[in-house]
């Protein structure tokens, strides 16, 4: 029996010996105290056992990087994006009134997409006086809306008395052709 396992089961056995008048934990911290602090040997060959199977664990092959497959994933979200415009841009609104009387409301549209631009996004306000639906706005922004970026716009109009609430949502958009570069 070489040294290394005659270690490995004096240690064992000094872990999980018998139970001797009640004394496990004693010889379980004897056992630790005995490979921490008193053997340093020992010590480093657990920390060496430690670090082995921790290397060999992990997967150290570098991931190569496949150009096909790369492609063909950036074709997949540029479809899905196409297909489906709404699940990629979203609204908030904040409205004030202005001097004149007019309600102005700042839209702020944001375009989380990956890889597509957008452009004549079509926006549908809703305006409620106490729960019920008052009036109905269509609006046309025709900025190109490039990802993943926000853009602010203004709305004004005459909107009657009482309008408490306001709810602006996308309903359309249409592809912007060159999206992968910025003015």
């Amino acid at each position: 029996m070489n040294r290394f396992s005659f270690l490995v089961s004096r240690l064992l056995f000094l872990v999980f010996r018998l139970p001797r008048q009640g004394q496990v934990l004693v010889g379980f911290t004897y056992g630790l105290n005995l490979i921490f602090f008193g053997n340093t040997f020992m010590r480093n060959i657990l920390l060496i056992i430690f670090l082995v199977v921790v290397s060999t664990s992990c997967n150290s092959k570098a991931a190569k990087f496949d150009k096909e497959t790369y492609e063909e994933h950036k074709k997949n979200i540029q479809q899905k994006e196409k297909t489906e415009p709404l699940a990629f841009l979203s609204v908030t609104a904040d409205d004030k009134k202005n001097l004149t009387g007019k309600m102005v409301v700042t839209c702020t549209i944001t375009n989380n997409a990956a890889i597509t631009a957008y452009k004549n996004i079509r926006l549908k306000m809703l305006c409620y006086n106490e729960n019920k639906r008052a009036e109905e706005h269509e609006d046309v922004i025709k900025n190109v809306i490039f990802p993943p970026t926000s853009m602010k716009a203004k709305l004004k109009y005459r909107l009657p008395k009482g309008t408490g609430s306001i709810e602006v949502s996308v309903m359309s958009a249409a592809i912007a052709v060159k999206a992968n570069t910025k003015p």
